[in-house]
Protein backbone atom coordinates (compact mmCIF):
# COMPACT_ATOMS: atom_id res chain seq x y z
CA UNK A 1 0.00 0.00 0.00
CA UNK A 2 1.72 3.27 -0.98
CA UNK A 3 2.01 6.64 1.31
CA UNK A 4 -1.10 7.62 -0.95
CA UNK A 5 -3.34 4.99 -0.60
CA UNK A 6 -2.62 4.73 3.29
CA UNK A 7 -3.61 8.29 3.83
CA UNK A 8 -7.20 7.89 1.71
CA UNK A 9 -8.17 4.65 2.66
CA UNK A 10 -6.70 3.95 6.40
CA UNK A 11 -5.15 7.57 7.46
CA UNK A 12 -3.03 5.80 9.58
CA UNK A 13 -1.64 2.15 11.25
CA UNK A 14 -0.15 2.40 14.35
CA UNK A 15 0.29 0.33 17.63
CA UNK A 16 -2.00 0.83 21.44
CA UNK A 17 -5.10 2.64 20.24
CA UNK A 18 -7.41 2.32 23.73
CA UNK A 19 -10.77 1.54 23.31
CA UNK A 20 -13.76 3.38 24.92
CA UNK A 21 -17.53 2.87 25.07
CA UNK A 22 -19.22 0.51 22.03
CA UNK A 23 -22.08 3.10 22.46
CA UNK A 24 -22.05 7.14 21.91
CA UNK A 25 -22.76 9.24 24.92
CA UNK A 26 -26.47 10.86 25.48
CA UNK A 27 -25.01 14.48 25.42
CA UNK A 28 -28.25 16.60 25.68
CA UNK A 29 -27.09 17.87 29.18
CA UNK A 30 -23.70 17.60 29.00
CA UNK A 31 -22.83 20.02 26.53
CA UNK A 32 -24.36 22.98 28.44
CA UNK A 33 -20.52 24.94 27.39
CA UNK A 34 -20.98 24.00 23.91
CA UNK A 35 -22.38 26.19 20.99
CA UNK A 36 -23.62 23.99 18.36
CA UNK A 37 -23.11 25.40 14.70
CA UNK A 38 -24.24 23.84 11.53
CA UNK A 39 -23.58 24.87 7.87
CA UNK A 40 -26.20 26.84 6.11
CA UNK A 41 -26.11 28.46 3.21
CA UNK A 42 -23.23 28.87 0.71
CA UNK A 43 -21.72 32.16 0.35
CA UNK A 44 -19.17 31.32 -1.79
CA UNK A 45 -18.06 28.05 -4.40
CA UNK A 46 -14.73 27.85 -6.23
CA UNK A 47 -13.16 26.99 -8.56
CA UNK A 48 -14.60 27.35 -11.47
CA UNK A 49 -13.87 25.45 -14.43
CA UNK A 50 -12.10 28.79 -16.43
CA UNK A 51 -10.42 29.19 -13.61
CA UNK A 52 -9.11 26.44 -12.35
CA UNK A 53 -9.76 22.48 -12.31
CA UNK A 54 -9.12 20.43 -9.06
CA UNK A 55 -8.59 16.83 -9.65
CA UNK A 56 -8.09 15.95 -6.11
CA UNK A 57 -7.77 18.19 -2.98
CA UNK A 58 -6.38 17.32 -0.05
CA UNK A 59 -4.29 19.96 1.68
CA UNK A 60 -6.13 23.13 3.20
CA UNK A 61 -4.80 26.20 5.14
CA UNK A 62 -6.75 29.56 5.52
CA UNK A 63 -5.25 32.82 6.74
CA UNK A 64 -6.88 36.62 7.07
CA UNK A 65 -6.89 37.04 3.02
CA UNK A 66 -6.59 33.61 1.55
CA UNK A 67 -7.39 30.19 1.12
CA UNK A 68 -4.44 27.14 0.08
CA UNK A 69 -5.24 23.74 -1.50
CA UNK A 70 -3.59 21.31 -2.53
CA UNK A 71 -4.15 18.99 -5.45
CA UNK A 72 -2.23 15.61 -4.86
CA UNK A 73 -3.20 14.75 -8.60
CA UNK A 74 -1.99 17.42 -10.14
CA UNK A 75 1.09 18.17 -8.00
CA UNK A 76 -0.47 22.17 -7.75
CA UNK A 77 -1.22 23.93 -4.85
CA UNK A 78 -3.70 26.89 -5.34
CA UNK A 79 -3.76 30.59 -3.70
CA UNK A 80 -7.22 31.91 -3.39
CA UNK A 81 -8.74 34.72 -1.61
CA UNK A 82 -11.42 34.49 1.02
CA UNK A 83 -14.08 34.75 -1.89
CA UNK A 84 -12.91 32.74 -4.07
CA UNK A 85 -10.65 34.60 -6.68
CA UNK A 86 -7.65 32.89 -7.88
CA UNK A 87 -4.32 34.66 -6.78
CA UNK A 88 -1.54 32.02 -7.55
CA UNK A 89 -1.16 28.53 -9.39
CA UNK A 90 2.25 27.02 -7.97
CA UNK A 91 4.11 23.40 -8.40
CA UNK A 92 3.14 20.91 -11.04
CA UNK A 93 3.43 16.97 -11.50
CA UNK A 94 7.37 16.08 -10.82
CA UNK A 95 10.63 16.02 -9.15
CA UNK A 96 12.51 18.85 -10.40
CA UNK A 97 12.43 22.11 -7.95
CA UNK A 98 9.27 23.82 -7.42
CA UNK A 99 7.49 20.32 -8.99
CA UNK A 100 5.53 18.36 -6.84
CA UNK A 101 5.08 14.85 -6.34
CA UNK A 102 2.17 14.56 -3.18
CA UNK A 103 1.72 18.37 -1.76
CA UNK A 104 -0.23 16.32 1.73
CA UNK A 105 -0.02 19.35 3.10
CA UNK A 106 0.16 23.45 3.03
CA UNK A 107 0.52 26.13 4.98
CA UNK A 108 0.32 29.37 4.71
CA UNK A 109 3.01 32.28 5.70
CA UNK A 110 2.57 35.71 7.89
CA UNK A 111 3.26 36.97 4.50
CA UNK A 112 1.00 35.33 2.42
CA UNK A 113 3.86 33.07 1.23
CA UNK A 114 2.90 29.23 0.45
CA UNK A 115 5.13 26.61 1.99
CA UNK A 116 4.32 22.79 1.04
CA UNK A 117 5.20 19.25 2.39
CA UNK A 118 5.30 17.00 -0.26
CA UNK A 119 5.52 13.30 1.15
CA UNK A 120 6.53 11.51 -2.41
CA UNK A 121 9.67 13.84 -3.05
CA UNK A 122 10.29 13.95 0.63
CA UNK A 123 11.13 17.80 0.55
CA UNK A 124 9.18 20.76 1.88
CA UNK A 125 8.58 23.70 -0.98
CA UNK A 126 8.27 27.79 -0.17
CA UNK A 127 6.74 30.01 -2.95
CA UNK A 128 6.42 33.28 -2.77
CA UNK A 129 2.07 34.68 -3.03
CA UNK A 130 2.74 34.96 -6.69
CA UNK A 131 3.96 30.92 -6.85
CA UNK A 132 7.12 32.00 -7.46
CA UNK A 133 9.61 29.30 -6.21
CA UNK A 134 11.80 30.56 -3.30
CA UNK A 135 13.26 27.70 -2.09
CA UNK A 136 12.89 24.10 -1.99
CA UNK A 137 14.76 21.45 0.59
CA UNK A 138 14.92 18.12 1.75
CA UNK A 139 13.08 17.17 4.73
CA UNK A 140 13.06 13.17 5.44
CA UNK A 141 10.06 11.56 5.92
CA UNK A 142 8.40 14.72 4.90
CA UNK A 143 4.29 14.44 6.44
CA UNK A 144 2.32 16.09 6.86
CA UNK A 145 3.17 17.84 10.12
CA UNK A 146 5.66 20.89 9.46
CA UNK A 147 4.80 24.72 11.14
CA UNK A 148 7.46 27.32 9.10
CA UNK A 149 9.44 29.11 11.62
CA UNK A 150 11.19 32.15 9.89
CA UNK A 151 11.73 32.54 6.40
CA UNK A 152 14.16 29.73 5.78
CA UNK A 153 12.83 26.64 7.67
CA UNK A 154 9.78 24.31 9.19
CA UNK A 155 9.68 23.08 12.64
CA UNK A 156 8.34 19.03 12.14
CA UNK A 157 7.80 16.06 14.89
CA UNK A 158 10.47 13.90 14.87
CA UNK A 159 10.10 9.93 14.65
CA UNK A 160 12.96 9.30 17.24
CA UNK A 161 15.43 11.38 19.23
CA UNK A 162 14.42 14.54 20.07
CA UNK A 163 10.81 15.42 19.62
CA UNK A 164 11.00 17.97 17.43
CA UNK A 165 13.49 19.33 14.55
CA UNK A 166 14.21 22.52 12.91
CA UNK A 167 14.70 22.31 8.97
CA UNK A 168 16.50 25.09 6.72
CA UNK A 169 16.29 25.98 3.20
CA UNK A 170 20.50 25.42 2.91
CA UNK A 171 19.97 21.95 3.76
CA UNK A 172 20.64 21.63 7.48
CA UNK A 173 18.97 20.77 10.59
CA UNK A 174 18.84 20.98 14.39
CA UNK A 175 16.95 19.35 16.94
CA UNK A 176 14.96 21.64 19.70
CA UNK A 177 16.47 19.23 22.37
CA UNK A 178 17.22 15.87 22.99
CA UNK A 179 14.88 13.68 25.07
CA UNK A 180 17.13 13.41 27.88
CA UNK A 181 15.86 17.09 28.02
CA UNK A 182 12.17 16.76 28.00
CA UNK A 183 9.86 16.46 31.30
CA UNK A 184 9.27 12.80 31.80
CA UNK A 185 6.07 12.93 30.76
CA UNK A 186 6.45 14.03 27.52
CA UNK A 187 9.13 10.82 26.98
CA UNK A 188 5.86 8.58 25.77
CA UNK A 189 5.29 10.34 23.15
CA UNK A 190 8.66 9.86 21.15
CA UNK A 191 7.55 7.86 17.92
CA UNK A 192 5.97 4.57 18.23
CA UNK A 193 6.99 1.72 15.84
CA UNK A 194 4.71 1.75 12.85
CA UNK A 195 3.11 4.86 13.62
CA UNK A 196 2.13 6.47 10.27
CA UNK A 197 0.82 9.95 9.14
CA UNK A 198 -0.74 12.07 11.42
CA UNK A 199 0.16 10.17 14.63
CA UNK A 200 1.71 13.66 15.39
CA UNK A 201 -0.08 16.94 15.09
CA UNK A 202 1.34 19.95 14.89
CA UNK A 203 0.48 23.86 15.31
CA UNK A 204 2.24 27.45 15.88
CA UNK A 205 -0.08 29.41 18.28
CA UNK A 206 2.18 32.63 17.98
CA UNK A 207 6.09 33.38 17.46
CA UNK A 208 7.45 31.24 20.41
CA UNK A 209 4.39 28.68 20.91
CA UNK A 210 3.81 25.46 19.71
CA UNK A 211 0.74 23.01 20.06
CA UNK A 212 1.19 19.36 19.74
CA UNK A 213 -1.60 16.84 20.16
CA UNK A 214 -0.47 13.32 20.45
CA UNK A 215 -3.11 11.00 18.06
CA UNK A 216 -2.36 7.98 19.28
CA UNK A 217 -3.19 6.56 21.95
CA UNK A 218 -4.11 8.85 24.65
CA UNK A 219 -5.11 12.71 22.83
CA UNK A 220 -2.33 13.83 25.35
CA UNK A 221 -1.84 17.41 24.21
CA UNK A 222 1.07 19.99 25.02
CA UNK A 223 1.78 23.54 24.83
CA UNK A 224 5.33 24.37 24.41
CA UNK A 225 7.08 27.63 24.69
CA UNK A 226 9.93 27.92 22.32
CA UNK A 227 13.44 29.23 22.63
CA UNK A 228 14.22 28.89 18.95
CA UNK A 229 17.46 31.42 19.57
CA UNK A 230 18.59 28.89 21.58
CA UNK A 231 16.80 26.25 19.73
CA UNK A 232 15.55 24.55 23.54
CA UNK A 233 12.75 24.20 24.91
CA UNK A 234 11.70 26.90 27.21
CA UNK A 235 8.74 25.33 29.16
CA UNK A 236 6.07 23.12 28.75
CA UNK A 237 2.27 22.76 30.02
CA UNK A 238 -0.05 19.42 29.97
CA UNK A 239 -3.39 20.51 27.92
CA UNK A 240 -6.99 18.68 28.54
CA UNK A 241 -9.58 18.00 25.79
CA UNK A 242 -12.51 18.96 27.44
CA UNK A 243 -14.14 15.49 28.55
CA UNK A 244 -17.08 15.90 26.37
CA UNK A 245 -15.38 16.06 22.94
CA UNK A 246 -12.67 13.10 24.38
CA UNK A 247 -15.58 11.11 25.52
CA UNK A 248 -17.60 11.63 22.20
CA UNK A 249 -14.32 11.04 20.01
CA UNK A 250 -13.15 7.53 21.73
CA UNK A 251 -17.14 6.46 21.09
CA UNK A 252 -17.30 7.38 17.83
CA UNK A 253 -13.81 5.59 17.19
CA UNK A 254 -14.91 2.74 18.59
CA UNK A 255 -17.79 1.98 16.99
CA UNK A 256 -16.36 2.39 13.21
CA UNK A 257 -13.13 0.29 14.29
CA UNK A 258 -14.85 -2.62 14.56
CA UNK A 259 -14.99 -2.69 10.71
CA UNK A 260 -11.36 -2.11 10.07
CA UNK A 261 -9.99 -4.31 12.59
CA UNK A 262 -9.58 -7.50 9.96
CA UNK A 263 -7.66 -5.44 7.98
CA UNK A 264 -5.16 -4.63 10.82
CA UNK A 265 -5.73 -1.21 9.61
CA UNK A 266 -6.84 1.57 13.05
CA UNK A 267 -8.08 5.23 12.52
CA UNK A 268 -7.07 8.22 13.73
CA UNK A 269 -9.33 10.11 15.03
CA UNK A 270 -7.87 13.78 14.42
CA UNK A 271 -6.91 14.54 11.10
CA UNK A 272 -5.22 18.44 11.62
CA UNK A 273 -5.37 21.39 13.60
CA UNK A 274 -6.20 24.70 12.57
CA UNK A 275 -5.25 28.12 14.73
CA UNK A 276 -7.34 30.56 12.84
CA UNK A 277 -8.50 32.04 15.98
CA UNK A 278 -6.41 33.18 18.44
CA UNK A 279 -6.30 31.89 21.77
CA UNK A 280 -7.93 28.87 20.57
CA UNK A 281 -7.45 25.28 18.46
CA UNK A 282 -9.43 24.07 15.52
CA UNK A 283 -9.58 20.13 16.06
CA UNK A 284 -11.27 18.27 13.01
CA UNK A 285 -12.54 14.67 12.95
CA UNK A 286 -13.72 14.23 9.46
CA UNK A 287 -12.71 10.42 9.59
CA UNK A 288 -15.21 9.59 11.80
CA UNK A 289 -18.60 11.28 10.62
CA UNK A 290 -21.16 13.98 10.97
CA UNK A 291 -19.05 16.22 12.96
CA UNK A 292 -16.79 18.42 11.16
CA UNK A 293 -14.75 19.61 13.88
CA UNK A 294 -14.42 21.34 17.44
CA UNK A 295 -13.02 24.88 18.36
CA UNK A 296 -11.21 24.48 21.75
CA UNK A 297 -10.41 27.40 24.27
CA UNK A 298 -6.80 26.75 25.34
CA UNK A 299 -7.15 27.14 28.75
CA UNK A 300 -10.87 26.69 29.75
CA UNK A 301 -13.84 24.21 28.36
CA UNK A 302 -16.10 27.14 28.65
CA UNK A 303 -17.28 28.65 25.42
CA UNK A 304 -16.35 25.38 23.11
CA UNK A 305 -18.02 25.36 19.58
CA UNK A 306 -18.89 22.47 17.87
CA UNK A 307 -19.83 22.50 14.16
CA UNK A 308 -21.95 19.67 12.70
CA UNK A 309 -22.22 18.57 9.47
CA UNK A 310 -25.46 17.72 7.89
CA UNK A 311 -25.80 15.21 5.15
CA UNK A 312 -25.80 16.82 2.35
CA UNK A 313 -22.68 19.15 3.23
CA UNK A 314 -20.90 16.12 5.16
CA UNK A 315 -20.65 13.66 1.65
CA UNK A 316 -17.18 14.12 0.45
CA UNK A 317 -16.07 16.39 3.13
CA UNK A 318 -12.22 16.31 3.53
CA UNK A 319 -11.20 19.06 6.18
CA UNK A 320 -13.01 22.50 7.62
CA UNK A 321 -11.63 25.55 8.77
CA UNK A 322 -13.82 27.63 11.15
CA UNK A 323 -13.52 31.15 10.60
CA UNK A 324 -15.87 33.11 13.40
CA UNK A 325 -18.98 33.22 11.43
CA UNK A 326 -18.06 31.10 8.68
CA UNK A 327 -16.37 27.64 7.99
CA UNK A 328 -14.33 27.21 4.58
CA UNK A 329 -15.06 23.40 3.78
CA UNK A 330 -12.29 21.72 1.74
CA UNK A 331 -14.15 18.49 -0.77
CA UNK A 332 -12.13 16.67 -3.71
CA UNK A 333 -12.58 19.14 -6.54
CA UNK A 334 -13.71 22.61 -4.58
CA UNK A 335 -14.11 24.43 -1.35
CA UNK A 336 -17.08 26.25 -0.17
CA UNK A 337 -17.19 28.62 2.32
CA UNK A 338 -20.52 28.43 4.35
CA UNK A 339 -22.51 30.36 6.46
CA UNK A 340 -23.28 29.27 10.29
CA UNK A 341 -26.48 29.01 11.79
CA UNK A 342 -27.28 27.56 15.67
CA UNK A 343 -28.56 24.15 16.59
CA UNK A 344 -29.75 22.67 19.36
CA UNK A 345 -27.59 20.42 21.09
CA UNK A 346 -27.97 16.95 19.20
CA UNK A 347 -29.02 13.74 21.35
CA UNK A 348 -26.00 12.19 20.18
CA UNK A 349 -22.91 13.89 17.68
CA UNK A 350 -22.79 10.62 15.18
Amino acid sequence: MDSRRAWLVGLSIFVGCQRAAEEAPDISSAFSSVLFLAPDSVIHSFPSDDVAVLERSLALDVSDSSIAVGDISAGKVYRFSRDGALRAVAGGKGEGPGELLLPISVRLGNDESIWVSDTRNMRVTHYEASGQLISTFRVPGAGDQMVPIDDDGVLTPSSFGALLNLFHADGTFETISDSAAWPAPLIHLQGIERVGMRSLLLARLNEETIFLLHNVPDFSSWKFQIDFDERRLASSESLSLPEWFETSVRSRLSQMQESLDKDGIILVPFNAIHTSVPGTIWLTTGPLGSMIGAQLPLDSEEGSIAVIATNGEKEGLLDAVLLKDRLVALYETGVRVYGLKEVEAPDRLW
